[in-house]
């Protein structure tokens, strides 16, 4: 008997950090802010920015969102 050769699958997670998250990434490095300073400023959890930074999660609540461009705004 001829045996099947199996098939498997690779699953590639392609993760895109937000392009705001990135701004807020520079500012944070150039003023040596820690990510744990970066959550309180923004906030959110650590967990949460730690996410945003991996590009796991996004912001979505339009309260953050409106928190980032703010201090984006104001530390550019």
């Amino acid at each position: 008997m001829e045996e099947k050769a199996k098939k498997t699958r690779v699953r590639v997670r392609v993760r895109v950090i937000d392009d705001r998250i990135k701004i807020v990434i520079e500012i944070a490095k150039k003023q040596k802010i820690s990510p744990t300073q970066m959550a309180n400023l923004l906030g959110v959890s650590y967990n949460a920015y730690n996410n945003y930074v991996k590009g796991i999660s996004k912001p979505i609540n339009p309260a953050i969102i409106e928190k980032i461009n703010r201090f984006i705004n104001i530390n550019k």
